[in-house]
């Protein structure tokens, strides 16, 4: 060990030393080694000095890793050979685990019972007995509350569900009955939906619909589990999971369906609608306002609600299976101060197959009781027959799919009177156009499958 001073001066000047960093160092009490200092020179080292002192360029030699076991460099060679090695070995390592592994949980595997030869059963073919391993299958039977989700099937079919006009009037507590004048009406509105449908476009925003000033608007509003997928599919008589998508689209969107329009029409591109389709109409399904949370629905909505200019009105779709909530309330309230034209449907009465009627009645006497409410106290126009219905119609979509259109479950009700609010009068015949296809698309719904 040696002190900084003494360290000769010729040695510490060839390595780059100055006077000053050598001073600095030698007041510091420690000891340090030879080759300490000379590391601290080469610390010091500035590019002049080797203009003083040229050295001959030699390439500095890449260091090798050590191997300690071997007590020597490894070279690049060895070092790749080497590290193969070790991965075979970690291989077979692992698999003799997994092999110890197998046979250690073989050993505990305990046979309490033999495996049993299957009996042999014979099936009569063409009047013979021929042996087969596979017993008769069963015939599957549905419980009563498998059937009642799945709609009106087997024993749950109510009689009065299957009829085309299901209409609860004012003062009554029984559906009204079916007259001459309605059976022509629904025929009249049967055919208007049993011509084609086309999805237009879809918009999240009022800026991006398309500028109508001819084809009259329907709005269907309802709640999420009201089944309005269900419901847009009976009207087109379509199954009731006919397009509906599993995934939920994180863009809200409305879906615009037109109606007897033409095929390949401009209409069908988002361009400005200025001449109207014979007997055509738009239907606009909004998304659930049970994502009323979200800022964008509630703003998008009653944008359109409140300045779309061919808007004639709305139809409102309430659950029996759920309560009259608040939010149903606050929609029903909005649409009254917006002064826009409300029907009221009522949905899921195959829920209730043995006191429909009750359930459905007690539901349309408290949703007429507000209307009332709303009359009466904003008194802004918004009063019985031109602002809302007082007739409210109760449907079961969900029933069996039938090959052509019909109006069994109330749905030849719902379909009258989404004309009625489109401003159709559904007296007169109706008469078909030669340039609208007679078959129908697809249903893409944006909302949320019913559980």
């Amino acid at each position: 060990m040696h002190r900084i001073r003494s360290c000769r001066w010729r040695e510490l000047r060839s390595f780059g030393w100055g006077v000053r960093p050598l001073l600095q160092n030698a007041r510091q009490p420690r000891l340090v080694q030879v080759n300490e200092a000379a590391a601290l020179a080469r610390r010091y080292h500035s590019p002049a000095d080797d203009l003083d002192h040229p050295k001959p360029k030699v390439s500095a030699p890449r260091r090798l890793p050590y191997d300690w076991e071997e007590q020597k460099l490894v070279t690049e060679e060895e070092r790749q050979s080497v590290e193969e090695q070790k991965a075979v070995v970690e291989e077979q390592r692992q698999l003799s685990e997994e092999q110890r592994i197998v046979a250690e949980e073989q050993k505990h595997v305990v046979r309490r019972h033999p495996p049993r030869p299957m009996k042999l059963r014979y099936v009569k073919v063409h009047g013979r007995a021929h042996e087969t391993s596979k017993p008769p299958e069963k015939p599957k039977t549905l419980s009563k509350s498998r059937q009642r989700h799945q709609g009106l099937k087997g024993i749950m079919v109510a009689k009065k569900l299957s009829s085309d006009f299901i209409c609860f009037k004012e003062g009554s507590d029984k559906p009204a009955p079916i007259t001459p004048e309605d059976e022509s009406m629904l025929s009249t509105a049967q055919q208007y939906f049993g011509e084609a449908y086309q999805e237009l476009y879809s918009a999240s925003r009022l800026s991006e619909h398309a500028i109508n000033t001819a084809v009259p608007e329907v709005a269907l509003i309802g709640a999420m589990g009201t089944r309005k997928a269900t419901f847009i599919n009976g009207l087109f008589g379509l199954p009731d999971n006919y397009g509906v998508d599993s995934l939920h689209d994180e863009v809200i969107k409305m879906t615009m369906y037109g109606v007897n329009f033409p095929v390949g029409s401009q209409y069908g591109k988002g361009l400005p609608i200025m001449s109207r389709p014979p007997n055509g109409f738009i239907l606009a399904d909004t998304p659930e306002y049970a994502l009323i949370k979200r800022p964008s629905w509630g703003k998008e909505v009653v944008n359109y609600l409140e300045k779309r200019e061919n808007l004639k009105g709305a139809i409102l779709l309430l659950s029996l299976s759920k309560p009259f909530r608040e939010m149903d309330r606050w929609v029903l309230r909005h649409l009254a101060h917006k002064r826009v034209n409300t029907s009221v449907i009522l949905t899921g009465a195959q829920y209730f197959p043995k006191r429909w009627e009750e359930v459905a009645a007690e539901r349309a006497r408290r949703v007429r009781q507000e209307m009332i409410r709303l009359d009466v106290r904003l008194d802004n126009g918004w009063v019985r027959n031109s602002g809302w219905m007082p007739d409210i119609h109760v449907v079961a979509p969900g029933m069996e799919f039938q090959p052509s259109i019909g109006n069994g479950g109330g749905l030849g009700g719902a379909r009258k009177a989404i004309l009625e609010l489109a401003g159709f009068d559904l007296t007169k015949p109706f008469q078909k156009d030669v340039s609208v296809r007679g078959s129908l698309d697809h249903v893409v719904s944006f909302n949320t499958p019913e559980a």
